[in-house]
C-alpha cells in the first residue's frame, strides 16, 4: 500500500523495468489482472478491487508520455537519495 509520502512505483507493480514497451504494459496488466479480478475473489471481493485498481492506475501511468516520464524522474530521485 501507498502512502501520500511515499507513492508507488508502477515500474515494480507491473513487474517491469523502464525500457518496457507498451506491449509489455498491457501484457503484464493483463496477466495480474486475471489474478486480482474482483469477479475471481467473490469471498474478498474489497480487496481483490483494490489490487485490480492498483494495476490499473500503474498501466495507465505507464501508457501515458508525461506520467510515464513523471514516475521515471521519481525513480531517479529515489535511487539518488
Amino acid at each position: 500500500p501507498c502512502t501520500a509520502a511515499e507513492p508507488e512505483d508502477p515500474f515494480e507493480i507491473l513487474g517491469l523495468d523502464e525500457q518496457a514497451s507498451r506491449r509489455d504494459v498491457e501484457s503484464a496488466f493483463r496477466r495480474q489482472a486475471l489474478q486480482w479480478h474482483p469477479d475471481r475473489h467473490p469471498g474478498n471481493a474489497a480487496v481483490a478491487r483494490a489490487g485490480f485498481e492498483r494495476l490499473s492506475r500503474a498501466k495507465e501511468v505507464l501508457l501515458d508520455n508525461g506520467l510515464r516520464k513523471a514516475a521515471l524522474r521519481f525513480r531517479f530521485i529515489q535511487r539518488r537519495y
